[in-house]
């Protein structure tokens, strides 16, 4: 069994190309206009929190970022390879759907009361990670039966593995309020984002 990639499925493949650039982007810019923002210890969240200077347009960055996600996800179910390679576009184009729907849910500043839309970020949060890992350990599954993708097929179990150990390691160090949270919390997103972008390059090159 082989992959199809139809011109509408490169295109859309090739937003897949560009969504970890943008992320990339707009996290280091957001915290170079940030006073006192530190990679090591803040969230990413904390760019587009409540009340956080520059809010807007880093909101409407991350916004494109996710809709960027959601036609990748969507060029996935496209490709004919077969349907547990489907499923993990549609988890990877829902994980992006939810991304678009936190934008109306901010984090609430470390320290103060919790509020609704703030709950309801952690709640989305949440489901992303999950809906991330599931949609590599899905694609892992799917490729391995898919001529010549044996290998990524391995790479993406390992991929994985490290985007869940890594989220542990950050989800427990935010709750105690660590000073190394978003470090972790990096390494977390970046195995994610660096899977997203070999796999796009990969896909539209195919």
């Amino acid at each position: 069994m082989s992959l199809d990639i139809n011109p509408t499925a490169w295109a859309l493949l090739a937003a897949g190309l560009l969504a970890p650039l943008l992320y990339l982007g707009t996290v280091v810019a957001g915290a170079a206009i940030r006073p006192g923002y530190s990679h090591v210890a803040n969230a990413i969240s904390e760019l587009v929190e409540a009340r956080a200077p520059h809010r807007i347009p880093l909101n409407v960055a991350f916004f494109a970022y996710n809709a960027l996600s959601i036609a990748f996800g969507l060029g996935i179910t496209v490709i004919g390879a077969n349907s547990t390679v489907v499923l993990a576009g549609w988890l990877l184009a829902a994980t992006g759907g939810l991304g678009v729907l936190m934008s109306w849910f901010p984090m609430d500043p470390v320290g103060t009361r919790a509020t609704a839309p703030g709950i309801g970020h952690l709640v989305i949060a949440g489901l992303m990670s999950v809906g991330t890992i599931a949609a590599i350990i899905a694609f892992a599954i799917g490729s391995a039966s898919v001529e010549g993708w044996s290998g990524f097929s391995t790479y993406s179990y390992v991929t994985a593995g490290l985007v869940a150990a890594t989220g542990a390691v950050a989800a427990t160090t935010a709750a105690r309020r660590g000073a190394t949270m978003g470090f972790w919390e990096r390494l977390t997103i970046g195995a994610f984002l660096q899977w997203h972008l070999v796999l796009a390059i990969r896909l539209i090159t195919a």
